[in-house]
């Protein structure tokens, strides 16, 4: 019968006419698609013992070459607020007599970054002297970058290269400092203290190596941030700007970047202050919450967003009800992951648990992480197979069987959840995130496998089932798929077309050729 092959060739046929058109015609570009990844970072600080009044400060991320600050809102806890832009950075000032029940004020950002490297020349004579007042500040003494200390003097003497050219002592006392021990941060570390040990957390190292460049008439100063890494923690970073050719450009000791600022760090501040601020006599503490999100490529929204057929409108209308471009991608995905299940069962031979569970719990990886994702997944095949024997023996009946396992791996998730979140491993508690439906299906089938063909099939499935929701997994978190599908959603159409050409397979499976290979002999 033809039909299903003459109906895949006219979708295949429209979703090529329509992808044409708007390349052609709508002037779409993929560089203008492929969606970007940004963060949301949420700043909490918590007081106490402010009866009678708060003064908490802190800097604010601002847009720059490297990060373009978005929706930013703040929870005030009823304090006033005061932003100032000051040369250094944004400044926020909360004062005031706090509501009462609420001792914490936080301001949420969504922030779109990209990695930035500094093409040096190999030669820059070094400029001296700065004349603009403004230049002149980071060339002198402070109390904690001590330019003229003999210990700084002595270090700088042995380290400076003969000649005058400003990249080859950038690099000479950049080297050395990138070389120095890292310690945890402990406090302020001046520039001799950390001269002085040879080892110093990221504020001591990027001190000494502004000391050391201003010794040598190098504009240098300190930069003060959060490095975006998924998860919470309390601790912030800081490296080193150097004024050359008019442009500050970035260079981490701590980490080794040279001339390079990653698209993860954030730039809150410049100089030689401290993130935070606060009135004596009231108890502080903060911490940094940071998620990474898919955000749609900002020139795809200005120049082509308008078009009709692309999945960002959609998206649009979605977001008025809260739901994430990454919520939006995942869903996008889902079929493409069924149909990597189909040639996986019909043409591999492969054998899973249910014919589309394996995408679920991709999708539901993508929140928790891979790993975590198939943990919570091989979890809850051991705690059904432990259970499954003494309920056996106990003659009970099907449905308060699947009860009781439901409530055992829900209770051991949430358990491994709790447990983690009280370790401080954040990244375990992910567990708990693995979604109740999920967790339902998979334990029913498990349960069914066991009855039906025993443990040493079901751990034969249940390796299979995890091979192909690794691939599916890596397949539905590729970025440039995802961009495909949100902007070319007639996409769907050659997944149709694809399963109607795959229904229609009546071949001998891969793995039968293995499978029966004594009868071809």
């Amino acid at each position: 019968m033809r039909v299903p092959y003459v109906v895949a060739a006219i979708l295949l046929l429209v979703a090529i006419s329509i992808i044409g058109m708007k390349f052609i015609l709508w002037g779409y570009k993929y560089s203008l698609i492929l969606p970007e990844q940004g963060y949301v970072l949420t700043v909490k600080m918590h007081f106490w013992d402010g009866e009678e009044g708060v003064r908490i400060t802190t800097w604010l991320p601002a847009s720059s070459i490297n990060q373009k600050i978005e929706n930013i809102s703040f929870n005030n806890a009823g304090l006033s607020l005061h932003i100032d832009n000051l040369p250094e950075g944004t400044k926020a000032t909360w004062e005031g007599l706090p509501l009462v029940d609420q001792d914490v004020i936080s301001y949420r950002v969504t922030i779109r970054t990209q990695a930035v490297h500094y093409n040096l020349p190999d030669s820059i004579p070094i400029a001296n002297p700065y004349n603009l007042p403004s230049i002149q500040k980071y060339l002198k003494a402070t109390t904690t970058i001590q330019v003229n200390h003999p210990v700084i003097t002595s270090l700088h003497d042995s380290l400076s290269p003969h000649s005058k050219n400003l990249i080859a002592h950038v690099k000479s006392f950049y080297n050395f400092v990138l070389n120095m021990e890292n310690r945890p941060f402990k406090g302020t570390t001046d520039a001799v203290t950390a001269a002085l040990l040879r080892e110093a957390s990221c504020n001591g190292k990027s001190r000494l190596l502004v000391a050391l460049l201003r010794r040598s008439g190098i504009p240098a100063r300190l930069v003060g941030g959060i490095i975006l890494t998924p998860g919470r923690k309390r601790t912030a970073h800081q490296w080193v700007e150097v004024l050359i050719n008019g442009i500050w450009v970035p260079f981490d000791p701590t980490n080794g970047h040279f001339a390079y600022l990653p698209a993860n760090y954030l730039k809150l501040y410049s100089g030689d202050h401290p993130l935070f601020t606060f009135k004596q006599g009231i108890g502080f503490r903060y911490e940094f919450e940071i998620e990474t999100i898919t955000l749609p490529n900002r020139f795809f929204d200005q120049h082509l967003a308008n078009h009709p057929l692309n999945a960002y409108t959609a998206w649009k209308a979605f977001q008025e009800y809260g739901i994430s471009l990454s919520l939006l991608t995942v869903v996008l995905m889902l079929p493409l992951g069924a149909l990597i299940i189909s040639i996986f069962r019909n043409v591999i031979g492969m054998q899973t648990f249910g014919t589309f569970l394996p995408a679920l719990i991709a999708a539901a990886s993508v929140t928790t992480g891979l790993k975590y994702g198939l943990a919570g997944f091989l979890g809850i095949v051991v705690i059904v197979s432990l259970l499954y024997y003494p309920l056996e023996k106990w003659h009970i009946t099907h449905n308060p069987r699947m009860s009781i396992m439901m409530t055992a791996v829900v209770s051991a998730l949430l358990t491994s959840g709790l447990l983690a979140k009280i370790m401080g491993a954040e990244h375990i508690s992910y567990l708990a995130l693995f979604p109740v439906a999920v967790m339902t299906i998979t334990a029913e089938r498990m349960a069914q496998l066991i009855i039906e063909d025993g443990i040493a099939k079901t751990i034969s499935v249940t390796l299979q089932t995890a091979i192909v929701i690794i691939v599916v997994y890596e397949v539905m978190t590729l970025r440039s798929l995802q961009s495909l599908f949100l902007a070319f959603p007639e996409l769907y159409l050659v997944l149709i077309s694809s399963g109607l050409i795959l229904g229609r397979w009546t071949g001998i499976r891969l793995l039968e050729y293995w499978r029966f290979r004594h009868l071809a002999k």
